[in-house]
């Protein structure tokens, strides 16, 4: 593992930038509440420069990028898989899954999501959704619309069994 900056101190609030190989591992970390920007079609130099002025560690899978001299914070992440990633992120930036962040953030733009009034988003679900959903939530910047069906469980039963990889079985993630 290749961390080339040491950070502060454990539990240390890190905010990520995950370049065009990690888009998986940034929804992932999105999920678990990390501050996580992700662009597709970013070149390096534009997210190089980036990741220095807000302040992000750039997570990579792109050697010639991670050794980049102006890329401070940086992680390099080796495992393919996504359970091996997000043990490496998690282990070596020392960072703490807070269960109450779970599900915090917009899985598409990033920003916070906060729970709105059932009858503010009427018009924006499927009929179906609104009359067996009591609890919604939206993002703020995109106006995504999010509540608990099953696919929340689903998330929230693959996370469970990706923590157990990291020694966090005891997080009781619902």
């Amino acid at each position: 593992m290749d961390v080339r900056s040491v950070f502060p101190e454990p539990g240390y609030e890190c905010r990520f930038f995950a370049d065009v190989m990690l888009g998986t591992l940034a929804r992932w970390l999105r999920i678990l509440g990390f501050d996580t920007s992700y662009e597709n079609s970013i070149d390096d130099d534009e997210l190089i420069h980036r990741c220095v002025g807000e302040g992000r560690v750039a997570l990579t899978r792109d050697r010639r990028l991670a050794q980049r001299k102006l890329l401070v914070d940086c992680l390099f992440i080796e495992g393919d898989r996504l359970n091996d990633q997000l043990t490496e992120v998690l282990r070596f930036t020392q960072v703490s899954v807070r269960p109450g962040l779970i599900l915090s953030r917009c899985l598409e733009c990033n920003a916070r999501i906060e729970r709105v009034e059932k009858a503010r988003i009427a018009t924006e679900v499927a009929p179906y959704v609104f009359r067996t959903q009591s609890e919604f939530s939206r993002c703020m910047k995109c106006g995504r619309v999010y509540w608990a069906g099953t696919h929340r469980e689903r998330i929230l039963d693959r996370l469970q069994r990706l923590l157990v990889d990291f020694d966090l079985e005891g997080l009781n993630c619902r």
